[in-house]
Protein backbone atom coordinates (compact mmCIF):
# COMPACT_ATOMS: atom_id res chain seq x y z
CA UNK A 1 0.00 0.00 0.00
CA UNK A 2 2.92 2.31 -0.34
CA UNK A 3 1.67 4.19 -3.55
CA UNK A 4 -1.65 4.77 -1.82
CA UNK A 5 0.32 6.07 1.22
CA UNK A 6 2.08 8.59 -0.65
CA UNK A 7 -0.80 9.76 -2.30
CA UNK A 8 -2.42 10.68 0.58
CA UNK A 9 0.81 12.74 1.82
CA UNK A 10 1.94 14.59 -0.87
CA UNK A 11 -1.34 15.25 -3.19
CA UNK A 12 -4.22 15.66 -0.13
CA UNK A 13 -2.58 16.68 2.73
CA UNK A 14 0.43 18.08 0.01
CA UNK A 15 3.15 17.30 2.30
CA UNK A 16 5.99 17.45 -0.51
CA UNK A 17 9.51 17.66 0.02
CA UNK A 18 11.94 20.22 -1.50
CA UNK A 19 14.99 18.43 -3.34
CA UNK A 20 16.66 21.83 -3.03
CA UNK A 21 16.57 21.39 0.89
CA UNK A 22 16.84 17.76 1.90
CA UNK A 23 15.61 16.45 4.73
CA UNK A 24 12.59 18.52 4.96
CA UNK A 25 14.86 21.59 5.97
CA UNK A 26 12.71 23.36 3.44
CA UNK A 27 9.62 21.53 2.09
CA UNK A 28 6.29 22.39 0.30
CA UNK A 29 2.71 21.75 1.82
CA UNK A 30 -0.11 22.03 -1.23
CA UNK A 31 -2.70 20.29 -0.22
CA UNK A 32 -5.65 19.37 -2.59
CA UNK A 33 -9.27 19.24 -1.95
CA UNK A 34 -11.14 17.38 -4.39
CA UNK A 35 -14.82 17.11 -4.75
CA UNK A 36 -16.45 14.50 -2.53
CA UNK A 37 -14.08 14.51 0.02
CA UNK A 38 -15.29 16.83 3.47
CA UNK A 39 -11.68 16.45 5.65
CA UNK A 40 -8.37 15.05 5.53
CA UNK A 41 -6.04 14.75 8.79
CA UNK A 42 -2.47 14.33 8.05
CA UNK A 43 1.05 14.30 10.10
CA UNK A 44 4.12 13.35 8.81
CA UNK A 45 7.18 12.64 10.90
CA UNK A 46 10.17 14.67 10.02
CA UNK A 47 13.76 14.99 11.05
CA UNK A 48 12.65 18.42 12.69
CA UNK A 49 9.32 17.16 13.85
CA UNK A 50 6.38 16.41 12.94
CA UNK A 51 4.77 18.53 9.82
CA UNK A 52 0.87 18.71 9.98
CA UNK A 53 -1.92 19.03 7.14
CA UNK A 54 -5.28 19.05 8.20
CA UNK A 55 -8.43 20.35 6.30
CA UNK A 56 -12.18 20.59 6.42
CA UNK A 57 -15.10 21.92 4.64
CA UNK A 58 -16.96 24.01 5.98
CA UNK A 59 -19.42 24.19 3.67
CA UNK A 60 -19.43 24.23 -0.38
CA UNK A 61 -17.22 27.26 -0.50
CA UNK A 62 -15.74 27.58 3.19
CA UNK A 63 -12.32 25.39 3.67
CA UNK A 64 -10.29 25.48 7.21
CA UNK A 65 -6.71 24.36 7.00
CA UNK A 66 -4.55 23.43 9.98
CA UNK A 67 -1.49 23.59 9.32
CA UNK A 68 2.50 22.75 11.84
CA UNK A 69 5.93 23.60 11.06
CA UNK A 70 8.07 21.94 12.80
CA UNK A 71 11.15 24.13 14.29
CA UNK A 72 14.34 24.97 12.04
CA UNK A 73 12.30 24.34 9.05
CA UNK A 74 10.26 26.17 6.92
CA UNK A 75 6.71 25.44 4.14
CA UNK A 76 6.14 27.13 0.30
CA UNK A 77 2.34 27.01 1.18
CA UNK A 78 -0.07 27.17 -1.82
CA UNK A 79 -3.99 26.94 -0.79
CA UNK A 80 -6.41 26.23 -3.33
CA UNK A 81 -7.57 29.70 -3.78
CA UNK A 82 -10.78 30.91 -6.45
CA UNK A 83 -10.52 34.75 -7.52
CA UNK A 84 -14.00 34.95 -5.37
CA UNK A 85 -12.84 33.89 -2.45
CA UNK A 86 -10.67 35.52 0.35
CA UNK A 87 -7.90 33.90 3.11
CA UNK A 88 -7.40 34.82 6.60
CA UNK A 89 -5.08 33.70 8.76
CA UNK A 90 -4.38 33.10 12.94
CA UNK A 91 -0.83 31.88 13.68
CA UNK A 92 -0.25 30.51 16.84
CA UNK A 93 3.44 30.32 17.65
CA UNK A 94 3.23 28.53 21.55
CA UNK A 95 0.81 26.42 23.60
CA UNK A 96 0.06 29.42 25.32
CA UNK A 97 0.32 32.54 23.41
CA UNK A 98 -2.57 34.29 22.01
CA UNK A 99 -3.03 34.08 18.42
CA UNK A 100 -2.79 37.28 15.91
CA UNK A 101 -4.87 37.14 13.06
CA UNK A 102 -3.51 38.52 9.74
CA UNK A 103 -5.46 39.38 6.57
CA UNK A 104 -4.89 39.59 2.96
CA UNK A 105 -2.63 36.56 1.89
CA UNK A 106 -4.57 36.75 -0.93
CA UNK A 107 -2.61 35.41 -3.53
CA UNK A 108 -2.64 31.60 -1.76
CA UNK A 109 0.94 31.36 -2.04
CA UNK A 110 3.61 32.26 0.70
CA UNK A 111 6.04 31.16 3.02
CA UNK A 112 5.79 30.28 6.69
CA UNK A 113 7.92 29.89 9.01
CA UNK A 114 8.12 27.15 12.42
CA UNK A 115 4.82 27.33 14.03
CA UNK A 116 0.95 26.42 14.15
CA UNK A 117 -1.67 27.91 11.47
CA UNK A 118 -5.12 28.41 11.06
CA UNK A 119 -6.28 29.45 7.57
CA UNK A 120 -10.23 30.04 6.22
CA UNK A 121 -10.54 30.12 2.45
CA UNK A 122 -13.96 31.56 2.12
CA UNK A 123 -15.77 33.90 -0.48
CA UNK A 124 -15.38 37.70 -0.31
CA UNK A 125 -17.78 39.90 1.60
Amino acid sequence: FGSITEWYYRWLAGIRPDPAFPGFREFILAPSVPAGLDAVQCTYRSPFGNIISNWKKLDQKTVRYELAIPDGSRARVSLPLNSDQRISMIQKKQENAIPVQVEDIQSGCFMLEAGKYYFTVSPAP
